[in-house]
């Protein structure tokens, strides 16, 4: 295997692999991967023959030797699950080649794609717990930014509504307004950060492989925020609508 950060080469399009040397060696592309649980790395995949003859023309560089195995009974198809054999195994292993680091009593490093799995899941909950907990901040401060936005113009808007009710403004039509009013204030902020969210989601689902189609997440995750705005936005147009009414004519 070649590591592209070791191995000086040209990836332009990923459908060949060029060495930098005067009489450099070529490869062609027969399988590409584009999507790996933690994120994409240009690794070329060489038979021990062509991995000689690439390493006779390269300067001497500092190399690195893994040991694979694969276990026919674990699927590679898809993520392991928490209470999987593959997932006790793999956390076990990991946990005993720490200790024997730890000990200096290894001098090499044990991964396993199960136990990567189970640390990303613990780090993505993290994220989600500290994601959550700054939405809620922000939520509130929203919440109460627009509420006080609305009723400091309160005076201004009942001196503009009284005046258009002398000139026959019905009291429909004063709600149809002030509706119309409140909901841009509420609604365009929002869908501004559900297109940044569902942006930055794809391109996450373009660089990680996930379980989940992420895209169907952040628009779940946005429905629910609806639903929640909408409710909020409700309370504020009666409270605001009730304190319009007082001036109409």
């Amino acid at each position: 295997m070649i590591h592209s950060t070791l191995a000086k080469h040209q990836l332009p399009d990923l459908t060949a692999l060029t060495l930098k040397e005067p009489d450099g060696i070529a490869f062609t592309k027969k399988e590409e991967w584009t999507k790996t649980l933690f994120g994409s790395q240009h690794v070329a995949v060489v038979s021990d023959a062509d991995f000689r003859r690439v390493m006779r023309k390269l300067p001497p560089i500092q190399t690195e030797q893994y040991y694979g195995y694969l276990v026919p009974e674990w699927s590679n198809r898809s993520v392991p699950a928490t209470d999987s054999p593959e997932v006790r195994l793999g956390t076990k292993l990991d946990k005993m080649n720490k200790d024997r680091l730890r000990e200096g009593k290894a001098d090499g490093v044990v991964v396993s794609r199960a136990g990567n799995f189970v640390n990303l899941k613990q780090a993505t909950r993290i994220m989600i717990f500290v994601g959550l907990f700054i939405a809620a901040i922000f939520s509130v401060f929203t919440a109460s930014f627009l509420y006080f936005k609305l009723f400091n113009d309160l005076q201004q808007d009942q001196r503009h509504y009284h005046s258009l009710s002398k000139i026959g403004l019905s009291e429909k039509e004063m709600k149809r307004s002030a509706t119309i009013q409140i909901a841009l204030l509420f609604y365009i902020p929002l869908i501004f950060a559900a297109l940044q969210t569902l942006v930055g989601l794809w391109g996450l689902a373009s660089l990680f492989y996930f379980p989940t189609n992420m895209i169907m997440v952040g628009f779940a995750a946005i429905g629910a925020y609806l639903i929640l705005y909408t409710i909020y936005f409700v309370m504020v147009r009666s409270r605001f609508l009730s304190q319009l009414k007082r001036v109409m004519v």
